[in-house]
């Protein structure tokens, strides 16, 4: 019987917002562009909330959200009324499923395999010559290619079971590759069938993220006669090209593969609520325009300096000034991708100050390749633990690496008792190099972090420092152009620049730019020329 008491209260919270109403109450499948701050996953909330009071469906489990993350998957379940049980899988967490499932059957592979090993290209390393491995790997790859382009007539040859051989005999799977099996075993035995039947509703979260592999694996389980789908993301937020993710390609996608033609696109900024200068900020950033009415004011500020060391003094002055106002107070300070790691002149006289005041921090500005090296070793560590929890981790690892490695764990322990997660799942977390998304959740006040390891996370303040040529590079030149570029025309499609659109975005209260004068990036000249008054 439907509640109607219950469906008021869903749709209560959202009264004064009609895009949000829109998108919960539509039966009409969607793209809803969300940007940071906007409510998106509250609104997503509602709207699964909404189906199931409504009665839609019959069952819950009749709706699958797909998230990238597994943040965003535990606060969804958290707060679904009365704890209903809907599917909610990231991609690769969903593919590990269908091969648990049919995998033994149809291609004898054994789901336990994947845990034996992290990534079976390195395995083979040891045993077989580098060409010999990348014909096997290759092949794959060339296969997946074949699905998109001739997506309902591919049929696999007798190789990809020579591979399946190659798994049986080492006992080992590689990580990476277990969605492709997925795929295989969803179009070559009719498999995809019985997902197409099972899911009513599909939501697809940070779809501007997903990969060529996340949507071929979509399309095995989503069919207008069966299902209705939404998307929901955000494509000025596309910055993990550098990860084969479709970016603004998506919306062409989704019109072409679902028949998506309806886009709602929402318009209140509920984390800026009664700070309008940075909200406003934001969307010229965002729309590339000025026409919106911005002041500085004392936590709104962007500066440039004479010297680096003036600059660092400017940071150092305002946390602590931060710190004495709210000793809870999260702080972050965001680099770009182009950070030189090995200038540790800048970062130890941000360290200097923090240690002497006392103020907790975490640093984990490091590459991807050392992030991975340290994820796989402790990975490695956890497995071999008879008893694996949070003291037992941290006695085998504080021989190898500093305390900002323990503070992640320690991360990781406390979003695990604010959902109510098993601890032991952290095993799952290093697999999927995910153990650096926890930093928002250490008990530090300052995370020290690139803007890339940043997005989808919120601090109450944030800094973005040295907005210069190196660091923010427009052009191959720019770093060593020797003109102050007033004037230049950024292109806002270049991923350094909704980079940066994602590091302000991060703020709840106050936002910090800065520069040293002779120095400075077009993009600190172009976030001055977007405030009225100025140049």
């Amino acid at each position: 019987m439907i509640n109607n008491d219950k469906i008021n209260k869903i749709l209560e919270k959202h009264k004064n917002d009609k895009e949000q109403l829109d998108f919960i109450k539509s039966t009409e499948q969607s793209l809803t562009i969300a940007p940071a701050g906007y409510g998106k996953t509250e609104m997503l909330i509602s709207k699964l909330n909404y189906i199931i009071e409504s009665k839609q469906i019959k069952y819950p489990k009749r709706i699958l959200v797909l998230t990238l993350s597994n943040v965003a998957k535990h606060t969804i379940e958290s707060r679904l009324n009365n704890n209903q049980f809907v599917d909610i899988y990231n991609f690769h967490n969903l593919a590990s499923r269908i091969l648990r499932l049919q995998g033994k059957q149809y291609l004898n592979i054994d789901y336990q395999y994947e845990y034996k090993h992290y990534n079976l290209k390195d395995k083979l390393q040891e045993k077989y010559k580098n060409d010999k491995i990348e014909k096997i790997l290759n092949y794959y790859r060339e296969k997946i290619s074949e699905i998109n382009k001739k997506f309902h007539e591919i049929k696999f040859d007798d190789k990809i079971f020579q591979y399946v051989d190659t798994i049986n005999n080492n006992k080992e799977i590689c990580y990476e590759y277990v969605i492709y099996f997925a795929i295989v075993l969803l179009n070559n035995f009719n498999i995809n069938e019985i997902y197409k039947n099972l899911y009513s509703y599909i939501f697809v979260d940070e779809c501007q993220d997903i990969n060529l592999l996340h949507l071929i694996l979509l399309r095995s389980i989503a069919d207008n006669e069966y299902n209705k789908i939404f998307f929901l993301g955000d494509t000025f937020q596309s910055i993990m090209k550098f990860a084969d993710a479709l970016g603004e390609q998506i919306e062409y996608l989704l019109k072409q593969h679902f028949n998506i033609t309806k886009i709602i696109e929402l318009q209140k900024n509920y984390r800026l609520e009664g700070r309008e200068n940075i909200s406003n900020f934001q969307k010229n950033i965002r729309n590339y325009d000025k026409k919106l009415q911005i002041e500085l004011d004392e936590d709104f500020q962007i500066k440039s300096f004479n010297y680096f060391e003036e600059e660092i003094s400017f940071i150092n002055n305002q946390i602590n000034k931060i710190i004495s106002e709210n000793k809870k107070a999260k702080i972050a300070i965001l680099f770009s991708n182009q950070f030189y790691f090995n200038d540790d002149k800048i970062l130890n006289l941000l360290f200097e100050n923090l240690i002497k005041e006392n103020i907790e921090y975490i640093n984990i500005l490091k590459t991807e390749k050392e992030l991975n090296t340290i994820m796989k070793n402790v990975f490695n560590i956890a497995t071999n633990i008879k008893i694996l929890n949070y003291n037992n981790l941290l006695k085998k690892i504080q021989n190898y690496y500093d305390n900002d490695i323990s503070k992640l764990i320690e991360g990781y322990r406390n979003y695990c008792l604010k959902f109510g997660i098993d601890f032991n799942t952290i095993i799952e977390v290093l697999k999927e190099k995910d153990l650096i998304k926890y930093a928002p959740y250490c008990s530090v006040n300052v995370n020290i972090l690139n803007i890339h390891k940043a997005k989808g996370a919120e601090w109450d303040y944030v800094f973005i420092p040295f907005l210069n040529k190196k660091q923010f590079i427009y052009k191959k030149n720019c770093n060593k152009c020797n003109n102050i570029c007033y004037n230049h025309i950024i292109d806002i499609n270049e991923e350094f620049y909704q980079a940066f659109y994602v590091a302000i975005t991060r703020t709840k209260y106050g936002l910090y730019i800065t520069s040293t004068k002779n120095n400075a990036s077009c993009l600190f000249y172009h976030s001055l020329k977007l405030i009225k008054n100025i140049y």
